[in-house]
């Protein structure tokens, strides 16, 4: 049986809720988005994709020793865009700005699923959180990315846990379930 996984630090609560509420108004407009419920709101550190359920157990020795000795990250949500100039985007994201440790988390992450077998990505870690995808066959209507631009975003984000995520795709969408979580080291 095959599974499909991704490693991530999930959202603190307060920072889900202000962001919540700092796009609520974005997220009712008519675009043609289709937009990440907040309690899935994460940021990806490398997704696997579809694995067989005996690999899982490998992953997770290699996110943990990847997790030990990393600290808790002071992340912060920086500002919205695309991935895209808005004729061609696909994806509205947050940027999120972080110390050098999260390179370095993430350095470790490639590294331990290469000695899975894994291989890395090959495009350069750039941290964010996906808040929709626009829908196939559509665009983003004239303004899109000033009026994303204008949102000024500025909210902590306290990362303090990697956790290994299996996405289930479902007609609703996605929903994640947590198998594995390796808490990273407080700050003080």
């Amino acid at each position: 049986m095959s599974v499909r996984l991704f490693a991530g630090l999930p959202m603190d609560e307060a920072t889900r809720t202000a962001l919540a509420r700092l796009t609520a108004t974005l997220r009712s407009n008519e675009w043609p988005v289709r937009w990440v419920a907040p309690e899935l709101w994460h940021l990806t550190v490398k997704f696997y994709g579809q694995r067989e359920e005996a690999e899982v157990a490998g992953i997770g020795a290699g996110l943990a020793e990847a997790a030990r000795g990393t600290p808790a990250l002071d992340l912060h949500l920086a500002s919205l865009g695309a991935n895209a100039p808005e004729r061609r985007a696909r994806v509205l994201w947050v940027d999120v700005e972080a110390p050098p440790a999260l390179e370095l988390l993430h350095d470790r992450v490639e590294r331990a699923g290469r000695a899975a077998g894994i291989e890395p990505e090959g495009r350069p870690f750039r941290p964010h959180l996906t808040l929709g995808r626009v829908r196939d066959g559509a665009t983003l209507p004239a303004g899109a990315a000033e009026h994303l631009a204008e949102i000024e975003v500025g909210l902590p984000f306290l990362a303090d846990r990697l956790v290994l995520f299996e996405s289930v795709l479902g007609p609703g969408g996605p929903r994640y379930a947590a198998r594995a979580a390796f808490p990273l080291a407080s700050a003080a």
